[in-house]
């Protein structure tokens, strides 16, 4: 798995907040 997958899961959740 990349480092990247945690920042984008981050990422994700930040600008798509359920």
């Amino acid at each position: 798995q990349l480092p990247t997958a945690a920042p984008n899961l981050a990422v994700s959740v930040s600008r798509d907040p359920a």
